[in-house]
């Protein structure tokens, strides 16, 4: 389903404090209880699907998410922290019209247009968490952020 990228520490700095500027504190909810909705900040939502990545068992902030439901698409930036590991997590919403169907996702990691795996949802199942990908005939490995490679260059336009 949804694409994720690592964005810079500044502009994730910036963003997070604009969000917590506009969103009071929400109640601490464990993991198994919490409801995901279109108000969560951490969940990207489509058609009733809800996605997100989680590390230490919390939910990751999305930001700047971009929902495309011609394409039928959810992407957005998430913090990463190198070495660190995480899953993909997605669920079912409440929707009628949701139940009794399969549901299909893929995984992309920093806009690569190959998936880093494809998920079937059987039509009973609610949840799917995706804490690895094969890396051999038989092997898998966990997911774990890489380190980000930034330059420190600068960039400005102007207008004369």
């Amino acid at each position: 389903m949804p694409p994720q990228r690592n964005a810079s520490k500044s502009k994730l700095q910036k963003l997070k404090s604009k969000r917590q500027s506009q969103i009071p504190p929400a109640k601490p909810q464990t993991q198994e209880t919490r409801t995901p909705t279109h108000q969560s900040p951490e969940w990207l939502s489509l058609r009733g699907v809800f996605a997100a990545l989680v590390v230490d068992n919390r939910e990751l902030q999305c930001y700047e998410k971009d929902i495309n439901e011609l394409t039928r698409t959810a992407t957005c930036f998430v913090e990463s922290e190198a070495g660190k590991s995480y899953y993909f997590q997605l669920k079912r919403g409440s929707d009628p019209a949701l139940r009794g169907v399969a549901l299909s996702s893929a995984l992309y990691i920093d806009g690569d247009p190959t998936p880093i795996c494809k998920n079937l949802m059987e039509s009973e199942r609610d949840l799917i968490c995706v804490r690895s990908i094969p890396s051999g005939p038989n092997e898998t490995r966990p997911l774990v952020f890489s380190p980000v490679e930034t330059t420190g260059a600068i960039a400005t336009m102007s207008k004369r």
